[in-house]
């Protein structure tokens, strides 16, 4: 069987799911799904290349026999086309996968205007593709190597934002993982070089992107609590990573924005989440008009009571209605008359009456956590700034060489890291070479390790500055790994260089010199 896949597009939790696979080719993502998702699941292919179809049909009797259903359907069609094949219904499918074949279609957004449109409300495109780190140059997009290997037509990945927003019911995508493709061939590498000399990187990433529901249309900016079951089959650990940086352990509770809990509500993993209360939800006044009473209470009815006028409570209110109801207090000596509807506080979501409506009124334990959080977090970049200047406090002393002159202390500080400067990057042309002292992690400074001088190109980023002094001071390096601190690059004011930047840039913009210093620290990204 022919296999031209960069990834594995497989899900977790779709037994029984029906599920579309576009660029389907020979049919092995196919038949894998076929067994994931059971006799009562459905897998449907479809691919442009009657020759792969071929193949791919030949296997049916085989898989149908082998394990005794059938639920699984090929059909011809283009990718951007899809409404051209009759069989595939709108909101039919549960999940959308594709396997490195996005990449090879000339119209992108209209691919993911079909997938909109055929997906259920809360289903999911979960699909690997080749993705450029800058948009592809057109001398690149007509080469045809290079269209073979899938890197022509790599979108670049914020144009895949991008698309998503404008098409208006898919959510952002979010990326599961991701791995560099490294280009082997000499003349494509030539010719990248060429048409983009500040760098051009590609990689395979898996993406998820959900199918908004009606309710998301207008509260992506509210929050909702949810407790994953740890139910999921094939996650390990009692973990389920829906993306990068977004876990879920089991039995803990965690807050993410109303808009994914929705889609998560009305996904196939509904069942593996317990959805906490509604806060997130806005309250439609046409549900209360029956209920009467309110006070400074939390915010939802306690219980039902009826009560004669002898024994109302202080907190409570009799409406002309027959149904008072009863709201526990948040303010307990508050005697003010109460409202129909208690004001909800944004902060700690309890409500209150309209005299103790404001975060200040009630004392709100909310901003008084965040207050104490973000002064805390002041303190600790006081603190930081503060080390990383003293660690320049000495070269800015001794630097100038007896220098009053700043550019004659420029030009001495130059000409000794020349003199000095034996590592960095390699094959780096004359007119192109920067000179920078590094000065090293404060932990390796503290253990005798000494600032080295490197030679880099002057195209280089900041990113690839990182981790060529990483190499030389040989001190450890994890920017890629979840969780780990970042390593960044900052100046005598404790400024951290952007990683996207060129060193050309910088020059240009009087923001770094050459022949300058800069310390390599770890913070927290």
């Amino acid at each position: 069987m022919k296999y031209y896949g960069c990834g594995l597009p497989f899900p977790e939790a779709v037994e029984g799911c029906s599920v579309l696979d576009l660029g389907c080719g020979t049919g092995r993502d196919v038949y894998v799904l076929s067994q994931l998702v059971g006799p009562e699941g459905r897998v449907v292919g479809v691919d442009m290349t009657d020759e792969q179809l071929a193949v791919a049909r030949e296997f049916q009797p085989w898989h149908e026999q082998k394990f005794g259903w059938k639920n699984t359907e090929f059909y011809q069609g283009y990718i951007e086309k899809l409404d051209e094949i009759s069989a595939l219904k709108e909101g039919d499918f549960d999940v959308i996968i594709s396997n490195c074949v996005i990449n090879l279609s000339l119209d992108k957004k209209a691919v993911l205007s079909h997938c909109q449109r055929l997906l259920k409300e809360g289903g999911e495109m979960y699909f690997s593709d080749i993705y450029a780190s800058k948009p592809v140059p057109e001398a690149l997009r007509r080469d045809k190597v290079a269209w073979g290997e899938c890197l022509s037509g790599a979108l670049f990945w914020r144009d895949l934002y991008a698309y998503c927003q404008e098409l208006g019911a898919l959510l952002d995508p979010l990326p599961v993982q991701a791995s560099a493709i490294e280009v082997g061939d000499a003349r494509l590498k030539n010719l990248i070089s060429e048409t983009c000399p500040d760098g051009l990187e590609f990689a395979s990433v898996t993406y998820r992107i959900f199918k908004k529901t009606d309710k998301t249309t207008s509260t992506s900016a509210l929050t909702q609590e949810v407790k994953y079951l740890g139910s999921i089959p094939g996650s390990t650990d009692t973990t389920f990573c829906l993306s990068h940086g977004r876990k879920f352990r089991k039995g803990e509770t965690v807050s993410v924005t109303y808009e994914l809990a929705e889609v998560l509500r009305m996904s196939r993993y509904k069942s593996h989440f317990e959805f906490l209360g509604d806060s997130g939800s806005p309250i439609n006044p046409f549900t209360i008009l029956e209920k009467t009473g309110g006070s400074c209470g939390s915010g939802s009815p306690e219980q039902e009571k009826k009560f004669s006028a002898d024994n109302i409570p202080i907190h409570c209110i009799i409406h002309v209605r027959n149904t008072p109801l009863h709201w526990k207090f948040s303010v307990s000596a508050c005697h003010e008359p109460r409202s129909l509807t208690p004001i909800t506080c944004a902060r700690c979501n309890l409500s209150f009456c309209l005299k103790h409506r404001h975060p200040c009124d009630h004392k709100c334990t909310a901003v008084s956590q965040q207050q104490s959080i973000l002064q805390a977090k002041n303190d600790a970049s006081v603190a930081f700034l503060a080390r990383i200047q003293a660690r320049f406090s000495d070269k800015r002393d001794k630097g100038c060489g007896g220098s009053k002159n700043p550019a004659t202390a420029q030009k001495v500080a130059l000409m000794r890291l020349k003199q000095r400067a034996k590592l960095g990057q390699t094959g780096v042309a004359e007119e192109e070479k920067f000179f920078l002292e590094i000065l090293p992690p404060a932990r390796f400074a503290d253990s005798g390790r000494a600032a080295v001088p490197i030679i880099m190109s002057k195209l280089s980023t900041i990113g690839k500055v990182i981790d060529v002094a990483a190499d030389v001071l040989d001190v450890p390096n994890e920017n890629n790994r979840e969780g780990a601190k970042m390593l960044r690059l900052f100046n005598a004011q404790g400024q951290a260089m952007s990683e996207g930047e060129s060193l050309e840039c910088l020059l240009e913009k009087a923001a770094l010199v050459n022949g300058g210093s800069l310390l390599l620290e770890y913070a927290e990204e």
